[in-house]
């Protein structure tokens, strides 16, 4: 006997699980179907069925005989599916028509300037992520990103979740740009995550010492978790206001200051150092630490304590933070002076590693765990 799995393809257009089985069961069968012939394939009790064939015909899924007993045969799924969206999409309309009358009524209680228009508090982790994914769902623009840890660990399937809104979302015209605390690196996992982001079409920059974690949609939403040591207590979202303007200029003054990482670029002309001391020097002028850098690069901590030493040695410099203002100073820190991009991989970025139990990309959704696993995110 067949019985399909529930599922939840058609729940988005108002579909329960069940009925969606009846119709799955409707469509397999090929023919036409009396309603005892249902009760038998999915062993279901009469009356429920009799209640699911009355729903699947009032959305027009089914097509129902005059017969004695009628006969239930399912409509070809594309017409009749997009019908149903079609419905839908009226409905969300009007639902929208009347959230913004509800807002005007709100507005006249609690008048124009009220603090609920500007920030919203969320409480806890299932809400802090369920607002991270809507936000990534519905970015229409672009999305700014402070990453750091800790970080909130989920399961593979949210994990998987985000990932696809990311790569949709970049696919859809959406500017995804993330800046790296150094200690983000430092995790390995969130190194192969970063690196597998970057060849999906985000902008990736590091630096060191973030001051927050940070989600910025469009310019107009932001996300700020209430601790920043356990992200996943709550967050504040943001809406249009002096206060997300700062934290829009925040975004933009660090983005100019952090280090690039992408692919390679072509040299432009030769400096005093060589190819693997320009992606050292940068690096380390993003505060990044030895291990994090020959993580970056692939390398040994020893071959990136080697160059470093030369770095210094060329430079004239006796601290590792006068190596790398003195490298600013030369321009060997932007690739308008005869720097470039660090790579941050010297091959195709690998496919982000599983990890048991999963977890969220590094972005705004953390917790008190260290474990990496990621998104955009």
């Amino acid at each position: 006997m067949f019985v399909p799995e529930p599922s939840s393809g058609l729940a988005a257009l108002g579909l329960k699980p069940m009925a969606e089985q009846v119709y799955v069961f409707l469509i397999d069968q090929g023919g036409e179907q009396t309603a005892q012939a249902v009760e038998h394939g999915l062993e279901l009790p009469a009356t429920l069925v009799t209640e699911i064939l009355g729903e699947l015909e009032h959305h027009l899924l089914v097509v129902r005989t005059t017969d004695c007993p009628p006969r239930y045969s399912a409509r070809p799924p594309e017409p009749a599916l997009e019908s149903l969206v079609l419905r839908r999409g009226d409905e969300l309309a009007r639902i929208r028509m009347y959230a913004k009358e509800l807002q005007s009524r709100f507005r006249e209680v609690h008048g124009t300037g009220a603090p609920s228009d500007q920030l919203e508090v969320v409480v806890g982790e299932s809400q802090v992520v369920r607002h991270y994914e809507y936000m990534l769902e519905n970015a229409k623009r672009e999305l700014s990103v402070f990453t750091m840890p800790p970080f909130v660990i989920g399961g593979q399937q949210q994990v998987e979740s985000v990932r696809r809104s990311e790569r949709d979302g970049i696919r859809r015209g959406v500017r995804y740009r993330t800046v790296y605390d150094s200690a983000a690196l430092d995790e390995p996992f969130a190194l192969a995550i970063a690196q597998h982001s970057v060849s999906l079409g985000e902008e990736a920059r590091v630096i060191g010492d973030l001051p927050l974690k940070l989600l910025l949609m469009d310019r107009s939403t932001g996300f700020v978790p209430l601790q920043t040591d356990n992200p996943a207590a709550g967050s504040v979202i943001l809406r249009p206001s002096p206060l997300l303007d700062a934290l829009i200029a925040l975004f933009e003054g660090v983005w100019a200051k952090a280090v690039p990482l992408g692919p390679p670029a072509l040299p432009q002309g030769p400096t005093e150092l060589d190819e693997r001391s320009r992606q050292i020097v940068l690096l380390l002028s993003g505060g990044l630490k030895d291990e994090s850098i020959a993580r970056v690069l692939g390398v040994s901590r020893r071959t990136v304590q080697k160059h470093v030493s030369s770095i210094m040695e060329t430079l004239g410099a006796k601290t590792r933070f006068q190596a790398a203002l003195l490298a600013r100073e030369r321009g060997w820190t932007h690739s308008g002076g005869g720097g470039r991009e660090v790579t941050a991989t010297q091959h195709a970025a690998p496919d982000p590693p599983v990890i048991p139990g999963g977890g969220p990309p590094p972005g705004i959704t953390g917790g008190a765990d260290q474990a990496v696993n990621r998104s955009g995110r």
